[in-house]
């Protein structure tokens, strides 16, 4: 039967993991059930094509009722034209160049004017690693705008707002922070590559220094650029994965080299390594959770890193994202974890699914397998009028991923 064949195509995907037998038999389970899900939809079909009469199963029914549960394949050209939607979406977003979104975390008297370092910086990025818009003024601006809105020349890092805003009103969101510098010098790298003549590379050159300067004698980062405090362990999981990921891809770029910028590197790596929790995940190291986005963070990490013995850990990583996908709901996204001891997950968000979309894919997961294709189309099917709103950056990076290793594995 046309259904049985789909089932034994889905177990063999665990064939591709390096999953202990018990994990093997989680996700057996988990793939029975879409088994018979499928198997429902497929006589369900069958009898609305008879006209109410139970019929036969036929491998249109299959077929169709596969696409309906997410497990036949995304055609490439529906992912091609999310991109493309998405990316004019974002330009009409940011028409000088500069982008932002309000969130609760946000001053309040900002609702609604915002315009944010972190916003502006991926929304480039994303639009560059798309190869949308890198021709438009739009982009030349905002690489420009994020250019001059470092901290000063003498402190060459960036704070969760831009310099327009008032210091003395807005002290803690105007504070250097890893996470903005990281993710800036991240875009002007993906900018100089693509050749934006507004991007300098000395610049991107002084940030990386400066960035190194602010590491942990654990070879971590904070959140906030400051000064290294004895006996005080401000790490940060998610900080120190985004810092890793700029510092390897500028010294891929030539823009940092010698034995300081691999010790850097090294350290920030083995700080990863060691913070794994014995779950696979990595989460907050004040608490005791494992997190979705520190996971993805330190997995991206760790492979842009190419830091020798990391494998092992990346593939523990890997198999946590496998085993906590879509636990809650329908078996396609991420979400939030509860806790260590509760697998189950707040509902899957776009944040979640798109970054955990990019870990696996950079990780090695095959585009084919049911995890990544599942979580694609959850993202497709969750999109509205082309946007995922705030997270529409972080989407488009997660298909473009996508398509670019697709197209490579033609």
């Amino acid at each position: 039967m046309e259904s049985e064949s789909i089932f034994l195509e889905l177990k063999e995907e665990l064939k591709k993991y390096d999953l202990p037998e018990g994990e093997k038999k989680e996700m057996l389970k988990r793939l029975m059930q879409k088994y018979a899900r499928l198997l429902m939809q497929s006589t369900m079909s069958a009898v609305e094509r008879n006209g109410g009469t139970p019929a036969v199963i036929d491998l249109p029914d299959i077929k169709r009722a596969a696409d309906l549960i997410g497990i036949a394949t995304i055609n490439p050209d529906t992912v091609k034209r999310a991109v493309a939607d998405a990316g004019n979406w974002l330009l009409g977003q940011g028409p000088n160049g500069t982008w932002g979104w309000w969130s609760a975390l946000d001053p309040p008297d900002l609702k609604g004017s915002i315009v944010k370092i972190w916003s502006t910086a991926i929304s480039i990025k994303s639009l560059l690693r798309a190869k949308i818009g890198s021709d438009t003024v739009q982009i030349a601006k905002g690489v420009e705008w994020l250019q001059e809105n470092r901290i000063s020349d003498r402190e060459p890092c960036w704070a969760l707002l831009p310099r327009m805003y008032d210091y003395r009103r807005y002290g803690y969101y105007l504070s250097p922070n890893t996470y903005e510098t990281s993710c800036v010098l991240l875009a002007l790298q993906e900018a100089k590559v693509a050749n934006i003549s507004s991007c300098k590379k000395r610049i991107i050159e002084d940030g990386v220094a400066n960035l190194v300067s602010y590491q942990r004698n654990l070879g971590s980062w904070p959140i906030f650029l400051t000064k290294e405090r004895e006996g005080n362990d401000d790490s940060d999981i998610g900080a120190t994965g985004l810092a890793l990921m700029a510092l390897s891809r500028a010294r891929k770029n030539g823009l940092i080299a010698g034995s300081e910028a691999d010790m850097a590197i090294a350290k920030a790596a083995t700080f990863l390594i060691q913070r794994q929790r014995e779950c696979g995940a990595w989460g907050d190291v004040v608490n005791t959770l494992g997190s979705t986005t520190k996971t993805c963070d330190a997995i991206r990490a760790l492979v842009e890193s190419g830091a020798q013995g990391c494998q092992p850990t990346i593939g523990l990583g890997v198999n946590w994202l496998l085993r906590n996908q879509g636990l809650e709901e329908d078996g396609r996204g991420w979400g939030w974890r509860k806790t260590d001891e509760d697998s189950r997950l707040i509902a899957s968000t776009v944040e979640n699914t798109a970054f955990a979309v990019i870990a696996l894919l950079r990780a090695g997961q095959p585009t084919t397998s049911v995890s990544i294709q599942a979580g694609l189309r959850w993202l497709l099917d969750y999109g509205r009028n082309g946007n995922w709103f705030e997270d529409t950056p972080r989407v488009i990076i997660a298909l473009s991923e996508y398509l670019k290793l697709s197209e490579r594995a033609l």
